[in-house]
């Protein structure tokens, strides 16, 4: 059975894409005719043709002819890319071999490196030798630490045309370097070496008072040693902070390194005390001393101008020698109190006042005590002296046995004599050695009324010093009166004499 002719179309072609005929191709073939069978029509596969070559367009003869295509040129870009990267290489290399070599040379030519090699080719010997030579002592190279020596800048001296270094050893600088320029190296630039060692300009700076002796190792110091007075200031306590005090004088000893050896004293030879150290200087304080004033509650007691009380100094209460012997008399003992200052550099300004102001003299002093009695009554001193001046004379009278007269003396003196009490006792045992004593002069060549003290309103004593015709020697005897009856008698007779 005939389908659509002879087309072609009745199985699938091959789907690769036919190349178009171009206009030189040969003429097209005829199909090939099927075989023809009974039941159906066979085809048979047609082979492609073949590609059509390539026209090439001669342009020297302008003719076109059909031959084969020459082979592609090759390209000069990767050629050019190489040898660019090449070249660029070059140049850096070139260029950080010149910055290498700068950078060396200029680490060449930095002083710390001759610094460094100088600290890595030193040990502890030769430290200290180098130290010895120029005179440190062995005493003090001991306190040095040599494994840990450094250097610095020393930057009041250091420039960059005379680099100069301290060398320190456990902290203490002890040498100084100097560099000067060494070897010329490349680019105008040269190396260094250490042109002078030389010890630390060293010097103890001893702070201590301006009269202060200080000798070394046994030998004064020089005459002309520096000396700045007032260089430091003292650190005075509350008592001692309103008075100008001159302050510590500043010694400069030179070549000196430490304090073995070195003994600082005060005017008066006592050795100070080093209160403390900072670096090469040392303090020496003057001695501070402690002083106490002893006065009746009722005074008023200063030190420099400061009202002492429990805050400021040491308050105790305290039993004086002013009391002897009159202790069983009295009805009530007065109040003594010990003021005690402590730390004070200089001797004390010491007042003592009363209510009304006025100030009192001290009984006793002594270098740093001050003893202040009761408060004169001068009141009472006025209103009694006849009457104590009378009591005086009868005892002197009697004790003298004036004009032998020697129970008329005693019935005397006993009319002031409280009955019952010591004094009465001693005069009656006192009969029968009086009554032997013979032309003793009673009449002295002057009598002076001393303080008139009164301790209570029924108790008070009365002072009468005493001279001797022909005798500069003073005596003295203590009257204490008791108020009895409503009349002042003598109860008590001590010889101040005899307590001096």
């Amino acid at each position: 059975m005939k389908l659509f002719g002879n087309t072609g179309r009745g199985r699938p072609q091959s789907k690769a894409p036919q190349p178009e005929p171009s206009r030189a191709e040969t003429p097209r073939q005829a199909p090939p005719k099927p075989r023809q069978r009974e039941d159906r029509v066979e085809f048979t596969q047609v082979p492609p043709p073949p590609k059509p070559p390539v026209a090439v367009v001669n342009y020297r003869s302008a003719d076109t002819s059909w031959t084969a295509a020459p082979a592609p040129r090759k390209s000069r870009f990767w050629l050019g890319y190489w040898l660019y990267v090449v070249l660029f290489l070059a140049i850096v290399t070139g260029a950080l071999y010149y910055v290498w070599q700068r950078l060396d040379v200029y680490e060449q030519s930095l002083p710390y490196r001759v610094m460094d090699a100088w600290l890595e080719g030193a040990d502890t010997a030769y430290w200290r030798e180098m130290l010895r030579r120029f005179g440190v002592g062995e005493s003090y190279l001991d306190t040095l630490d040599f494994t840990q020596v450094d250097y610095y800048k020393k930057l009041d001296r250091y420039t960059d045309e005379e680099p100069v270094y301290g060398l320190r050893f456990g902290g203490k600088t002890m040498l100084t370097a100097a560099l000067a320029p060494g070897e010329e190296l490349k680019y105008g630039r040269h190396g260094w070496v250490i042109d002078l060692v030389s010890v630390v300009d060293s010097h103890l700076a001893v702070y201590a008072p301006v009269d202060a002796v200080l000798t070394v190792n046994g030998v004064p110091i020089p005459d002309d040693t520096p000396v700045q007075p007032d260089a430091q200031p003292l650190t005075l306590g509350p008592l001692e902070a309103s008075l100008d005090l001159p302050g510590l004088a500043k010694f400069t000893l030179n070549r000196l390194f430490t304090v073995d050896g070195l003994t600082v004293t005060d005017a008066a030879g006592e050795p100070l005390e080093l209160a403390y150290s900072t670096g090469s200087s040392y303090y020496y304080p003057p001695l501070t001393r402690d002083y106490e004033i002893c006065a009746p509650s009722e005074l008023t007691v200063s030190v420099n101008g400061v009202t002492l009380t429990a805050e400021n100094s040491e308050m105790t209460s305290e039993a004086i020698d002013a009391f002897d012997g009159i202790e069983d008399v009295l009805s009530a003992v007065p109040e003594f109190v010990t003021y005690r200052v402590t730390g004070l550099v200089a001797r004390p300004a010491v007042l003592a006042r009363g209510s009304d102001g006025v100030a009192q003299e001290p009984a006793q002093e002594t270098e740093e005590r001050w003893t202040y009695s009761l408060l004169p009554d001068e009141g009472l001193r006025s209103e009694l002296s006849d009457y104590i001046l009378q009591v005086f004379d009868a005892y002197i009278a009697y004790l003298g046995n004036r004009g032998y007269d020697l129970y008329g003396n005693y019935a005397r003196y006993l009319q002031y004599v409280r009955d019952g009490s010591e004094a009465a006792d001693r005069a009656k045992r006192a009969l029968d050695s009086i009554y032997w004593v013979k032309n003793r002069d009673t009449n002295p060549a002057s009598v002076t009324l001393g303080p008139v003290l009164r301790y209570s309103e029924d108790c008070f004593t009365a002072q009468v010093d005493f001279t001797m015709t022909g005798s500069d020697e003073s005596n003295g005897y203590l009257f204490v009166f008791q108020r009895s009856d409503g009349a002042w008698k003598v109860i008590r007779v001590l010889n101040t004499t005899s307590m001096v």
